[in-house]
């Protein structure tokens, strides 16, 4: 009996196309029609397979199937390395943003506004003075732990109760010094999720209740890039003109420049 060359075993990788050049090569029908044995039709098949052309056609295709593999790999990397760096940004722009909220709230230092009188007279203390100033201390260290209490979530990843979280506290507590903040945050929460509708809703609340907040420019920001998202190019384009125009030299601008030379190159 005829040895098999083993050659057609190392070509399943390819086995569609082989399927192919069997269908094409072998005819349905008896094996004596065409004069051959199905032997010597097979032993036929194995020199066309184990020819050079199906050879190099074989080599080509593996190294197409390793480069795929290494971008893939590749791709996985880069992803993962701008989860990371995007991660450590919102860590980092959380802390400022806690500490600058914390100078802003801490009491000035006596003496420090200004030549008060070194004895001054004091005044008569108002009926419960004493009691209203400590509710109102009481009051205010709630308001700070609970919108610290919804940033650490918002830091932990848990974006579903940190969302939650702003959203009770500007319920709770609508006119605070954070109020602007934690709409912002909101919309930071909702938008890192691509929950793209609430998340234009706190931004844009951003910029129409809170004209004079720091966080404006990059609410702004955030519409052009959630109008990008949703395909809204004319709107995105606009937007981002007008962080432009507005913030000229902020990081905001620079951002929004950036997104509008990408808008170019898609042809948007």
């Amino acid at each position: 009996m005829t040895h098999r060359s083993p050659g057609i075993r190392g070509l399943r990788l390819v086995g569609p196309m082989l399927v192919v050049v069997v269908a094409a090569l072998v005819p349905v029908g008896s094996a004596s029609s065409a004069g051959l044995s199905l032997e010597q039709r097979v032993e036929r098949l194995e020199r066309i397979v184990n020819g050079p052309g199906m050879v190099d056609m074989l080599g080509q295709i593996q190294a197409l199937q390793q480069q795929i593999q290494q971008l893939t790999g590749r791709q996985d990397e880069l992803q993962h390395n701008l989860d990371n760096l995007q991660r450590h940004q919102r860590d980092l722009y959380l802390d400022i943003d806690q500490r600058l909220r914390r100078l802003e709230l801490k009491p000035t230092a006596p003496g420090s506004a200004g030549a008060a009188p070194s004895s001054p007279i004091p005044a008569a203390p108002s009926p419960g003075g004493a009691g209203a100033a400590a509710g109102t201390a009481t009051a205010t260290l709630q308001v700070q732990s609970d919108y610290e209490s919804a940033l650490g979530l918002l830091r932990a990843g848990k974006y579903p109760q940190a969302a939650q979280a702003f959203r009770a506290f500007l319920k709770a507590h609508p006119d605070s010094a954070y109020a602007d903040n934690a709409e912002y945050w909101l919309g930071e929460t909702n938008y890192v999720t691509r929950n793209f509708g609430p998340a234009l809703q706190a931004f844009q609340a951003v910029v129409r209740h809170y004209s004079r907040s720091p966080k404006v420019p990059d609410s702004l920001l955030k519409i052009g890039y959630i109008q990008y998202e949703q395909k809204h190019w004319k709107a995105a384009r606009k937007t981002l003109t007008e962080v432009i125009a507005r913030y000229p030299n902020s990081a905001a601008a620079r951002l929004a420049e950036q997104r509008r030379q990408r808008m170019k190159v898609e042809g948007h």
